[in-house]
């Protein structure tokens, strides 16, 4: 999956995202529904969109899980990679509008939809109280967010 979304094969993104959902049909397919979740939610962090991932990847912490569970390591990176990519990114496209760039651009460069980058950004706003991208900037620098301002 991760080399179709680098490689921008969408159609390819989306067959295995019918495959890994037909393996919820198949009932001698003991950890089915793990590893759907698993899959689902390292698709929804490698696009910026955590939030969409199962809920339990998403409550608690990496620490949280039990490592000696079945698949207890795959659970744990998994919250890892889902929390890490979504705070990375956040902090990639805030540093991005703090030089300057405007929202194309920052598409462009990240190559992310400009829809990705107005969500992200939206929920920038909102997180840090701010109502622009004015307002962001200055928060960013009062609170020392962003490497190298």
């Amino acid at each position: 999956m991760n080399i179709a979304l680098a490689e921008g094969d969408y159609a390819a993104v989306v067959d295995l995202l019918r495959r890994f959902r037909r393996w919820l049909e198949v009932p001698e397919f003991r950890n089915r529904q793990l590893l759907y979740d698993v899959f689902t939610g390292f698709f929804y962090g490698q696009i910026n969109l955590p939030q969409l991932a199962s809920p339990w990847l998403l409550s608690g912490t990496a620490e949280d899980v039990d490592p000696g569970a079945p698949d207890g390591e795959t659970m744990i990176r998994a919250k890892y990679l889902i929390t890490a990519q979504k705070y990375h990114k956040s902090l990639e496209l805030l540093a991005d509008l703090c030089h300057g760039l405007s929202r194309n651009e920052i598409a462009a460069t990240r190559y992310l939809s400009i829809n990705t980058v107005k969500t992200t950004l939206n929920m920038i706003y909102s997180k840090l109280g701010a109502g622009n991208n004015v307002d962001a900037v200055k928060i960013a620098i009062e609170k020392k967010l962003v490497d190298g301002l």
